[in-house]
């Protein structure tokens, strides 16, 4: 009891000189947690790179959080490190999925009825630097739009962060797609 006792003051004593900015502080945490983060990602994701992505994205956005916020959100609220951290690692999993299957659908919608065929590499990597030479004829705005729909936001995410009407932007996809279908189809 005494030892249980001791450990958790080692763990708070570390989360507070964490919460102050030092940032090694959180070592021994991280250590501690690694694998259950590992196989939090793992549900998500499978593949070994992007469950790696995943983690390093999150304990940087950790990192990178200001002292006072990382008070005000681990001593002041009272929320626990390890529960915040496993929310985290989730959520950047579903937007990871999320932004895979936005690109996905897009360049589905554009290449239309073409063959796709996607076991060679070589084909993929042609079609998407084709997609992306494309949307250089896009007006500028209207690739803006596109590139946050591609990763992932909504279209009142969009409109929101772009002071401009939902239908603005819902027009702007549309007549994006509408152009990028129709140059796909001339040259392709």
């Amino acid at each position: 009891m005494c030892q249980n006792a001791n450990h958790q003051e080692n763990n708070y004593q570390a989360l507070e000189d964490f919460c102050h900015g030092n940032n090694e502080a959180i070592l021994p945490f991280y250590q501690s947690v690694r694998s259950q983060l590992y196989l939090t990602a793992y549900k998500f994701i499978k593949r070994k790179e992007d469950i790696e992505d995943v983690i390093s994205d999150v304990f940087e956005k950790l990192l990178q959080m200001s002292p006072e916020k990382r008070k005000e959100k681990f001593l002041t609220e009272n929320i626990n490190l390890q529960s915040y951290m496993l929310t985290a690692i989730k959520n950047r999993c579903l937007d990871k999925i999320k932004i895979s299957k936005n690109r996905t659908n897009i360049i589905n919608d554009v290449q239309g009825e073409k063959p796709k065929s996607t076991q060679n590499d070589v084909w993929e990597k042609f079609i998407h630097v084709s997609l992306e030479q494309l949307t250089k004829i896009l007006p500028e705005r209207d690739q803006h739009i596109l590139k946050l729909k591609i990763n992932g936001y909504k279209r009142n995410e969009i409109s929101e962060m772009l002071n401009l009407s939902p239908k603005t932007v819902s027009n702007s996809l549309s007549m994006s797609r509408n152009k990028l279908k129709h140059f796909w189809n001339l040259f392709f």
